[in-house]
């Protein structure tokens, strides 16, 4: 459910399904699910809802090609690591932006850091810090 990535000095690829990200979460119930009675309990991942829909995770982008910046930042595990939860917990689908309800999960960094403040900075250089990266990326939307 939680996806901490711990990795050795040099060069690590890491792939994975954006269901399986600790932004998102699953679609939501459509109405008609809820007119017929599908109602989320507190035993799904949809009863909190909190978190981006996993399947706008990277944008669509369009026939041209659109430009984006990939953002990454590493932090040290072993200064910012909290024990995660000790059971299962309620409300726990977007960790990364919602917390795990009544527990410091993810981590001791404020939720949102580093955007959880006002920033100065007008270029990129002036925001980042070493173990920060952006990169240039192109989304390009096929049918």
């Amino acid at each position: 459910m939680y996806n901490l990535f711990v990795v050795a000095p040099g060069k690590n690829t890491i792939a994975r399904k954006s269901r399986e990200s600790s932004v998102t979460i699953a679609p939501t119930p459509k109405f008609s699910q809820l007119l017929a009675g599908e109602v989320p309990t507190e035993s799904n991942a949809e009863f909190c809802s909190c978190g981006w829909p996993d399947h706008l995770l990277i944008p669509r982008g369009n026939h041209k090609g659109m430009d984006f910046y990939l953002f990454v930042m590493l932090t040290d595990y072993e200064q910012d690591y909290v024990d995660g939860p000790t059971d299962t917990p309620v409300c726990a689908d977007a960790v990364s932006y919602c917390g795990v309800k009544d527990q410091k999960y993810p981590d001791k960094k404020a939720m949102g850091f580093p955007f959880d403040r006002v920033i100065k900075a007008r270029t990129i250089p002036e925001f980042s810090s070493p173990n920060m990266t952006f990169q240039k990326v192109k989304i390009q939307f096929k049918e």
